[in-house]
């Protein structure tokens, strides 16, 4: 993908914003994203935010395979230097965050061979581009090695990997991939919560099991844009100390990690892919179940900090931002919430009516409307 394309495909994707049911429902679980992530952040500024960190993910897909950028690219090492191919496998792990792609060019530019996890849908729909981006490095490289590409969700891909490590393979995982189609379920004895800024992220702890089975250390790495320059800034290796339990070692390590990218969201947030799957792997709140009843007699406002509107299709919604739970309502409803501009609304409806006043008590009751 050249910078043009680039540009053409961010035009498209802007025009198609106000109109396009699809766009829009991604739109509003991307606000609950940011607004959860980032509270302090202005909404004035959400939109040029995410469409800032959807011009990165173009990006990167031209970027992987330029070789002016490859040569160009800066390394920083926190520790001892990873990309010795003498020393034996690590299992490199980064985020979506910044130009993410340029780890195969790293890798490749300095001969170590690898193998790369990703999930199935990737492979489907990616792996070709992959494929004539890898051969093109491998060319100016004179890389030795094929493409090796691993399915997360093959059931024996834990064997497969320490088969690889004892092999001399090192192993590429993107840890905040763990979004899939579906996203990440509650239920999952592999999952971890971790702090991350203002919520908890459900992390996979497959990262950890890998490391501490193969005793490969972990080697993480993030590659932000900074101003005209990139730079692979290679953070201290992890590995299990002597004695560490299985869990324990799991949680040292994602805490680590996620504070790692944590830091450089702080300061670069433009560059994350985050904001457009969070939803799939954020820890869900929950509104009070101890609320105070509905008093007909006392204003209430629509509660605009709490809900985003959203239109899919022919029906109208409100997303609540602290449990991503959609609310269907009626455009001329929604419409007068939205315009409301947090006034009192107890004028506009006609509580005496036995149907209004449930819907307004409904409507409170799920925080919608809010009293005092």
């Amino acid at each position: 993908m050249k910078l043009s394309s680039v540009e053409e495909e961010l035009r498209a994707t802007s025009r198609k914003l106000p109109t396009d049911p699809a766009m829009q429902a991604l739109k509003a679980h991307c606000y609950a994203n940011v607004s959860n992530i980032m509270p302090d952040l202005p909404k004035a500024q959400y939109d040029k935010l995410l469409m800032d960190a959807y011009h990165n993910t173009l990006c990167c897909h031209y970027e992987e395979a330029d070789i002016g950028i490859v040569e160009s690219l800066e390394t920083c090492f926190e520790g001892s230097n990873p990309l010795d191919r003498d020393r034996p496998p690590r299992i490199f792990v980064t985020f979506h965050f910044g130009s993410y792609r340029l780890i195969n060019a790293l890798l490749i530019k300095n001969g170590i061979k690898f193998k790369t996890l990703t999930i199935t849908g990737f492979i489907l729909s990616s792996q070709a581009q992959y494929q004539q981006n890898f051969d093109i490095l491998a060319a100016q490289y004179q890389f030795p090695y094929g493409m090796e590409i691993l399915d997360a969700k093959n059931p024996k891909i834990l064997f497969e990997i320490i088969r690889a490590v004892k092999d001399g393979y090192s192993i590429v995982i993107f840890q905040d991939g763990n979004a899939g189609t579906d996203g990440i379920t509650e239920d999952n004895k592999n999952l971890q919560n971790v702090n991350f800024l203002n919520r908890e992220l459900k992390a996979r702890k497959g990262v950890a099991y890998m490391s501490y089975l193969t005793k490969a250390p972990v080697a993480p790495l993030l590659i932000p844009r900074v101003g005209n320059k990139y730079v692979a800034y290679f953070l201290r290796e992890i590995k299990p100390e002597e004695n560490e339990e299985r869990e324990d070692y799991c949680d040292r390590l994602l805490k680590t990690l996620y504070g790692n990218l944590e830091k450089y969201v702080q300061l670069y947030p433009a560059q994350w892919d985050g904001w457009f799957n969070l939803q799939k792997y954020i820890v869900k709140g929950s509104r009070t179940d101890t609320m105070v009843k509905f008093e007909p007699e006392k204003a209430f406002h629509f509660n605009n900090k709490g809900f985003i509107p959203f239109k899919d299709k022919q029906e109208h919604f409100l997303l609540d931002i602290v449990t991503y739970n959609a609310i269907e309502i009626s455009e001329p409803l929604l419409q007068a919430l939205c315009e409301s501009e947090g006034e009192d609304l107890s004028g506009l409806f006609d509580l005496s009516d036995r149907d209004t006043l449930e819907l307004v008590e409904r409507l409170y009751e799920y925080e919608v409307l809010v009293q005092g």
